[in-house]
């Protein structure tokens, strides 16, 4: 299952939210990061 996260568009935004995006879909071992 992909979280719905990954369909929306990552452009600027908050630096904090993307890492925190990053490291959430890291502990889910996405293979796209």
């Amino acid at each position: 299952d992909c979280p719905c996260i990954l369909e929306l568009p990552i452009q600027g935004g908050n630096p904090d939210f993307l890492i925190w995006i990053v490291g959430e879909t890291k502990v889910k071992n996405n293979p796209l990061i």
